[in-house]
Formats: structure tokens, sequence, C-alpha cells
């Protein structure tokens, strides 16, 4: 299946489920979406306030967990830990085109 012109690159996506009774993060099992990725740092505020500098910053089609998991290309680990490239998702944002007909989710990871 062909890639979405404004997506064309394809990421791995760990969403996470719970926390099991050792306090390890469990999910689900890794799946495909199609993101536009741009490796570049980028200063945020999280959820609680916190500045934070970003691995990379990912457009996404759909909306993702925060404390998920995603990396640049097709992966079958079932755990993010064992991909080095394997970031977490930190925040996420929703922005509306200039001309205010489509909404964009920006995550930062």
């Amino acid at each position: 299946m062909p890639l979405p012109s404004n997506y064309p690159q394809t990421a791995t996506y760990w969403a996470k489920t719970s926390v099991n009774k050792f306090n390890e993060v469990v999910f689900l099992s890794p799946v495909q979406i199609p993101v536009r990725w741009e490796k570049k740092r980028e200063l945020f505020m999280d959820s609680k306030g916190k500045q934070i500098l970003s691995n990379s910053v990912v457009y996404p089609l759909q909306e993702l967990i925060l404390e998920s998991y995603l990396a640049l290309g097709a992966f079958s680990e079932t755990n993010p830990a064992d991909v080095d490239t394997a970031f977490e998702v930190k925040m996420q944002s929703i922005i509306t085109n200039l001309k205010g007909t489509k909404e964009i989710l920006k995550i930062w990871l």
C-alpha cells in the first residue's frame, strides 16, 4: 500500500497499554504507521511544565499515546527497548493548518 504523499516514511509504533506488577510498561504488538519524521531537536514544554529538548519531531496520521515508543523504519521486536533508535512519545499537540481546514498532529520524541 503506498504511503500518503505528506507522510512519506514508515515508523514502528509500540503503544503503551499498562504497567505490570513489577512496575514495567506493557506494550501492544508493534505496528507500522505512515509519518513525516523530522530529525531535529526542538525545545518544548511537557504536560508537567518541564522544558525538554526533543530528539525528533514526528507528524503521524493518528493520535499516539504518551509514554509509548516510535522508531523510524519497520521493526518486529516486541519490546522497543530492543531497538536502539526507538524514542519515547513525550508530548503531542494538535495544530490547524493555515487554511483552517485540517488538524495536524505533532509529536515530540
